[in-house]
């Protein structure tokens, strides 16, 4: 529910409807308390981040190349995180999670971000990774630049999600002249304004 349903902990432990739908549905086991509830999602990440990782490291023994798409994000609270997700042959892919980004978000504290996690999951950018994937911003093609030998591909979605933007959130400030109420204007004037 806290991952696929967005509910937060504090639902799941207030909400009286919720505990008496997952005992019907057979859970012996349901937890009423915020911290609890907490901890029991924890643990079972901390299960499934042991297997991502485990899986991942069965596959570079076996030789095989990863790619890494990773992009910053910001909050509603204005907190900043980078995004990072590894992909392997076909459709196979990990999320890796989000990092907080607590500095300046430069392409040396970007790219170590993403090394740091990289590393935490057995892997090397210099010599695991064939390529990064990224939008097209000033310091993601720097990092691209900075991590030779490894290929960048930028993602162009973001560039046609930005001239979407553009188009349809046109911010040009209104050009047309003014009336002014003590000018006496004659009506080709006037249809002339109303036409610009």
């Amino acid at each position: 529910m806290a991952s696929v349903d967005g509910l937060s902990f504090q639902v799941m432990a207030k909400s009286h409807d919720i505990r008496v739908g997952l005992r019907s549905r057979g859970f012996s086991c349901v937890l009423s308390s915020l911290n609890g509830i907490k901890a029991q999602v924890l643990k079972v990440s901390k299960t499934l981040r042991a297997q991502d990782k485990a899986e991942i490291l069965n596959l570079k023994r076996t030789g095989m190349k990863f790619c890494v798409t990773f992009d910053a994000w910001t909050s509603l609270r204005n907190r900043r995180y980078l995004s990072v997700i590894l992909h392997g042959k076909g459709i196979q892919f990990w999320n890796l999670g989000l990092i907080q980004i607590r500095d300046s978000a430069t392409a040396v504290n970007l790219s170590g971000l993403v090394e740091q996690k990289l590393i935490s999951n057995g892997l090397n950018l210099h010599q695991d990774i064939i390529a990064l994937i990224t939008d097209g911003t000033a310091v993601m093609t720097k990092i691209g630049r900075d991590a030779s030998p490894t290929l960048q591909e930028l993602c162009f979605a973001h560039g046609f999600q930005l001239a979407v933007i553009d188009v349809l959130y046109d911010k040009k400030k209104n050009t047309k002249p003014t009336i002014n109420p003590e000018v006496k204007y004659d009506s080709c004037q006037l249809i002339s304004y109303i036409t610009k």
